[in-house]
C-alpha cells in the first residue's frame, strides 16, 4: 500500500478486465459478479488477484437468499480463487 489517500472510480468490463499486475490496493464490486457462469466467477476472482497489490482488499456484494447454495458456492470460490478466508458479513 502506498499510504496515498486518492481513487479513481473505473467500470471495465468483466470480460475484458485488462490491467497490469499489481495494478491497485483495492477492489469492489458490487451486485455484479454473480451475473455470469460459474467459470466466469472463477476467472472473474482470479483476475481481482491478480491485479491486487499485497495486501490489498477485496469487497464484493452478491444478491442471495438466506441459506441459499449461491452463497455456500461464492465462499468456496473465494477460498479457492484467492487461497484466503473471505470476511462475510
Amino acid at each position: 500500500m502506498t499510504g496515498v489517500l486518492w481513487s479513481r472510480l473505473l467500470r471495465p468490463r468483466m470480460e475484458t478486465f485488462s490491467f497490469p499486475d499489481r495494478a491497485f490496493d483495492g477492489l469492489a464490486a458490487f451486485n455484479v459478479i454473480h451475473h455470469t457462469t460459474a467459470t466466469g466467477i472463477r476467472w472473474v476472482l482470479a483476475e481481482m488477484r491478480r491485479v491486487l497489490n499485497p495486501g490489498g482488499w477485496f469487497y464484493a456484494t452478491v444478491v442471495a437468499r438466506e441459506e441459499s447454495n449461491i452463497v455456500r458456492y461464492w465462499i468456496g470460490c473465494i477460498i479457492r480463487a484467492t487461497g484466503l478466508k473471505p470476511n462475510i458479513y
